[in-house]
C-alpha cells in the first residue's frame, strides 16, 4: 500500500470519527445545528395489541320498515274423517184444537232430509182437578216423526184441553 493511500484513509477515518462524535476532548467549536433531514421511510406494522375492555351498549336503533307479506305455505294433509254425528237440530211442534173432545191424537213429522231422533207430548187444561185431567195414552216414534194420543179420564168432565206433540229432528250422518 502506498503512503498516500494510508494518509487519505487515516484522514477519512478521523473526519468520520469527529462527525460521529467518537473523538472527545477536541477543542473545536461546534457549529449550529443544521436543518432537519428528509423523513425516513415508513416502518413496519407492530404486533397485534391486547383486546380492550367491552364498551357500553349503544342506544336502540329506530324500528325498521314493515317487510313484505310472505308466500302462503303448502297445503296440509287431508285430516281424518270425523265420527258420524247429528247436526241441524230442529223441533217440530203440532197442537190439537183447544176443546173438550174426549180423545185426541196427533203426529209431528220431520222435514225432508232430516230424521227423527226423539220426541214427546204434553197436555194442557184449564185447571181441571187431578182426578178429572186428561192422560196420555201413548207417545212414540212412527215413521219419520212422533205420534201421541190422550183421552179424558172422566167422561163427565167438560173442561177444555189441548194435546201438543213434539218431534226432535236432525241431519244424521
Amino acid at each position: 500500500m502506498s503512503q498516500k493511500f494510508l494518509i487519505r484513509l487515516l484522514l477519512s477515518l478521523a473526519i468520520l470519527s469527529i462527525s460521529l462524535g467518537f473523538l472527545s476532548g477536541c477543542d473545536s467549536p461546534s457549529g449550529s445545528q443544521g436543518p432537519p433531514g428528509p423523513a425516513g421511510p415508513e416502518g413496519r406494522d407492530g404486533p397485534q395489541g391486547l383486546q380492550g375492555e367491552k364498551g357500553e351498549a349503544g342506544p336502540q336503533g329506530p324500528v325498521g320498515a314493515k317487510g313484505d307479506k310472505g308466500d302462503a305455505g303448502p297445503a296440509g294433509q287431508q285430516g281424518l274423517s270425523g265420527t258420524p254425528g247429528i247436526s241441524g237440530l230442529e223441533i217440530v211442534q203440532v197442537v190439537t184444537s183447544y176443546d173438550n173432545t174426549d180423545y185426541k191424537s196427533k203426529s209431528a213429522g220431520c222435514p225432508a232430509g232430516k230424521n227423527i231422533v226423539s220426541g214427546g207430548a204434553s197436555i194442557g187444561s184449564q185447571d181441571a182437578p187431578p182426578p178429572s185431567r186428561p192422560a196420555l195414552v201413548n207417545s212414540h216414534p212412527e215413521g219419520n216423526g212422533w205420534i201421541a194420543s190422550a183421552r179424558e179420564t172422566n167422561p163427565e168432565n167438560t173442561e177444555i184441553w189441548v194435546l201438543t206433540v213434539y218431534a226432535v229432528c236432525a241431519t244424521v250422518q
